[in-house]
């Protein structure tokens, strides 16, 4: 693991995020809020408190060069976690986090956020238009209880799902799943797509239920 501890200057980083070959992707693992606030462009979240590794490993090749922002302090333990379940081809991690991109004045980008009673309300009066509602928990989760109306793809599946939404990449997503942190997940694979009208749904389903229970539905299991 050792010789993944590298701390970058910016320089070096972005180097290897646009200039390798292939490009490093740049996992950011701090937590789904402060990311939707603001991250690199290209960013994949898949925050550090939560099922870290797991996502990692469900969602990206165990090849793929890798670019760590990590929470300050955290550097060690972000690639410690990957290097457990096989991860070593991790060039580095950005010195001083995300907060030394922001200094350097260079563009960043953000996901728009509801809170559930906005979210709630956004629905329940119609005024969310067109906007489609996208699940993304799992089969078991979205038997129990789903919005009814919900576009349902699980977020190991969206990757090679994403030829199922909109192709001219217009429409806008609402993004929930069962609370908040992989929704933002979803919503940062997205907008790697290019998709640019996706909102994260904070908090989401545990605590969307309860303020729409008449527009939840439930069924058998569903096979995906």
């Amino acid at each position: 693991m050792s010789r993944n501890m590298h701390g970058l200057s910016l320089e070096e980083f972005m180097s290897r995020a646009v200039g390798g070959d292939p490009a490093a992707l740049i996992i950011d693992a701090r937590n789904p809020n402060d990311f939707g606030d603001g991250y690199i462009p290209n960013s994949i979240n898949i925050g550090l408190e939560d099922k870290y590794a797991w996502w990692a490993g469900t969602l990206i090749s165990i090849s793929t060069p890798l670019l760590i922002i990590a929470p300050v302090g955290k550097e060690e333990e972000s690639v410690r976690r990957l290097a457990r379940i096989g991860y070593e081809n991790v060039l580095g991690f950005l010195e001083g986090g995300f907060e030394t991109y922001v200094k350097s004045g260079k563009p960043i980008e953000t996901v728009d956020a509801l809170e559930p009673e906005e979210f709630a309300e956004l629905i329940t009066s119609g005024s969310h238009g067109a906007a489609q509602i996208l699940d993304v928990r799992n089969p078991g989760e979205y038997a129990n209880g789903h919005i009814d109306g919900a576009l349902f793809i699980p977020l190991g599946s969206l990757e090679e799902r994403v030829g199922e939404l909109d192709p001219s990449k217009e429409e806008e997503y609402l993004i929930h799943c069962g609370g908040g942190y992989r929704s933002m997940i979803a919503a940062s694979i997205l907008r790697r797509h290019k998709f640019e009208n996706v909102t994260n749904v904070r908090g989401g389903f545990s605590k969307i239920k309860g303020l729409i229970p008449e527009m939840i539905v439930s069924e058998e299991a569903v096979t995906v």
